[in-house]
This record gives structure tokens, sequence and C-alpha cells, in this order.
């Protein structure tokens, strides 16, 4: 039997474990990466806005922007850290925290911050 270690280039199947927020409606998006200095236009599709925002977030240490896309329409993005991006040096409270502090500027104080784990097969 071979053990792969590497990437499976023919997996069909995603999942992710995160703990930020999930924004499904584009302008909140769209807003958020022109506050972070992305340029977006109008005509730009939901996908394109969450591209875009996971290149400003490179400058945010461990933040992401992973979007989901359901057959039947649904499709929205979920936007925090994932949890097996927190230091030897940091609490779970403090993981938490930065999260929250990096995403209440760009979504306002009422944002609802939860962990997300989302699994799909395609």
């Amino acid at each position: 039997m071979k053990i792969r270690l590497g990437h499976v280039s023919n997996s069909s199947s995603s999942s992710f474990c995160i703990y930020g927020c999930y924004i499904r409606d584009t302008g909140d998006l769209r807003t958020a990466l022109q506050s972070l200095g992305g340029k977006v236009g109008e005509a730009c599709d939901h996908w394109q806005v969450r591209e875009g925002l996971e290149v400003a977030f490179e400058k945010n240490p461990g933040l992401k922007a992973l979007g989901i896309w359901h057959p039947e329409g649904y499709e929205g993005t979920f936007i925090g850290r994932p949890w097996d991006s927190i230091g030897d040096d940091e609490t779970g409270k403090q993981f938490r925290a930065y999260v929250e502090s990096a995403l209440k500027p760009l979504f306002g104080e009422n944002v609802e911050f939860s962990a997300f784990q989302e699994s799909w097969y395609s």
C-alpha cells in the first residue's frame, strides 16, 4: 500500500474550521474591501470581492476569507482565522479577541462571531 503525504490532486472534498463571521451580503464585503484599500468595481461579483479580501488579508496574519456556494444558489463568505493558526503562546481568549478586533471595524459592532466548520464534496 502506498501512503501519500502531500496534496492529493483528485480529491473531491474540502473542509475548514474557522472562528469569525459569516457574510452573505456582497455589499458588506465590498465595503470591507474598500476600507482595506482594495479596489472593486460595481460589476464585481461575490467571488471576485472575496478574492480581493484574501489579498487584502495578507496584511493581517492568519485572517482568511473562505467562500461557499450551494447548488441551490446559497452563497456567502466565512471570514476569520483558522483554529490551526493559534500560536503556542496564545490563549483561546486572545485568539478570539484578535479576530474580533480585526473584523469589527470592517463589519460593525453588531457582527456575530462563532466557530464554523464546513465540509462538502464536489
